[in-house]
């Protein structure tokens, strides 16, 4: 029982021993220090975490007492991913404080990216650049299904025969790809809203506090894309796996997808990935931890 729960969610637990790591190593520089902007940050993870575990506790339920909502999830895997993201990266946001609150004035302009080092979104932007990459490949291998007219099929013909499976197609990449814009958005508006306010009476903590809040955003941001790229992997490993036997006159044919030879890859690929987003997500949420004492953060100036 203990190894079964183990293959299930070791991977989360892995994730979250990362972030740990990371807390115990170098988080302390990145405490935030308690209140409601705390925890709004600690509460960011929970709707991650509860849809990454889903499949699994859909899995454990008896399947024939839940299958409209193993199908409904199915059907909408890639999507939720992005959203509980959304949700957690709109926490960050929280507490909103109007622009007209008490403060010194500042007559320097800022922006969303005032209080970021323009080095963290590289990462987001090989990753979108990826997810793009993979989207539009599967989106045009993607046939559509005779049964639904969804375009998430492809389909391996053999000349006598012919094999299909399931792919990322247009089906569930389209409205992901609506979720991931809308997931910039709602991380462009918050680093404005972390960034536009008066400055507090201290604003030596108040600019640490603003670089601690704009870099969990991008955080987030890095960690959803790994996690949805995680997620197509793992499509992309289930579509490699598929393969078909059929009898001739002249003996056995056997056919297989045309990526198959990447099927271990795009697996070890998904599995690092899934234990990567949620040490990021962990990473975000330990921040909302105080430290025990103060520690400086380093800013531009």
């Amino acid at each position: 029982m203990v190894w079964f729960y183990a293959q299930m969610f070791g991977w989360l637990l892995l994730g979250v021993v990362l972030g740990v790591t990371w807390r115990l190593a170098r988080g302390r520089r990145y405490a935030l220090a308690g209140g409601v902007v705390a925890a709004c940050t600690g509460l960011a993870v929970v709707p991650v975490i509860l849809v990454e575990v889903l499949p699994d506790l859909l899995l454990m339920a008896p399947i024939n007492q839940s299958p409209t909502a193993v199908v409904w999830y199915l059907d909408n895997r890639y999507l939720l991913t992005i959203l509980a993201g959304i949700l957690g990266v709109a926490l960050l946001a929280l507490p909103v404080r109007r622009r007209s609150s008490g403060g010194s004035a500042d007559l320097a302009p800022r922006s969303l990216g005032t209080f970021t080092d323009s080095r963290r979104f590289i990462a987001p932007i090989i990753f979108i650049a990826i997810i793009l990459i993979i989207t539009l490949t599967t989106g045009a291998l993607s046939e559509a299904d005779p049964q639904t007219g969804r375009y998430d099929q492809i389909m391996v013909d053999g000349g006598v025969m012919a094999i299909g499976t399931t792919i990322y197609g247009w089906f569930y990449s389209v409205p992901a790809l609506i979720a991931l814009f809308g997931l910039i958005a709602v991380a462009a508006i918050v680093l404005s809203l972390i960034a536009r306010p008066a400055f507090m009476e201290d604003r030596e903590t108040d600019v640490r506090i603003r670089w601690i809040r704009s870099r969990n955003v991008v955080t987030a941001v890095t960690a959803t894309l790994v996690l949805h790229l995680g997620m197509l992997f793992t499509s992309l490993s289930a579509t490699a796996s598929v393969t078909g036997t059929f009898a001739t006159p002249d003996g056995q044919v056997s056919m297989w997808s045309p990526i198959a030879a990447f099927g271990p890859v795009f697996t070890i690929a998904a599995y690092f990935s899934g234990i990567a987003g949620v040490a990021l997500w962990t990473t975000v949420a330990l921040t909302a931890i105080p430290a025990r004492r103060p520690a400086l953060v380093a800013v531009p100036t």
